[in-house]
């Protein structure tokens, strides 16, 4: 009986040529379709996931701007949120527009931000060359800055900036590290 379907099936795809080339098409355009687009969702799902991660998905931002009653976060709110559950590090962060001056070259109205360890125990690779900024520094209250690419590029090109010192705002800091190109 088996023998015989399996015989009648034969002559079939034989006898019908067309019709079996057309169905053998149909089911081959069905599986590559169905595997291109298993292929590009995972593509697309593993490019979302990678971009997220490396916003820092174990990350969170406050954004406490000051007020004319208020400059900001305090001390003791920094601190309060330190002793959260869950919160493994606090790195605050200070911005302002300022000046930088290496070598009697002047660089005005450039964006400052003051971090602190935590900062760069968590983002390594933001930096180049030289170190970032670690708890000796915070403790000594050492007058020590990181310095971004455009800086280097237009102070410091064709020399090493790491152990320079460059005056922001009128005071003198030591270069001990570079950050990497933010494009």
């Amino acid at each position: 009986m088996i023998f015989e379907s399996i015989r009648m099936s034969w002559e079939n795809i034989i006898t019908n040529k067309l019709r079996s080339f057309l169905t053998m098409l149909g089911i081959v355009i069905g599986v590559a379709s169905v595997i291109a687009l298993i292929t590009i969702v995972q593509g697309a799902t593993n490019s979302i996931t990678e971009q997220i991660s490396g916003l820092g998905v174990n990350k969170i931002t406050v954004n406490a701007l000051g007020t004319p009653f208020k400059q900001g976060l305090t001390d003791e709110d920094i601190n309060k949120v330190g002793e959260l559950d869950n919160i493994v590090g606090i790195s605050p962060t200070v911005s302002g527009r300022m000046s930088v001056v290496y070598d009697n070259v002047v660089m005005d109205d450039l964006t400052i931000q003051g971090k602190n360890d935590v900062y760069f125990k968590n983002d390594p690779d933001s930096i180049v060359t030289g170190r970032g900024i670690n708890s000796l520094d915070l403790e000594n209250k050492n007058q020590v800055a990181i310095i971004g690419s455009n800086i280097v590029d237009e102070l410091f090109y064709g020399i090493e900036p790491v152990g320079k010192d460059v005056l922001v705002n009128g005071t003198t800091y030591k270069v001990i590290g570079t950050l990497a190109s933010s494009s």
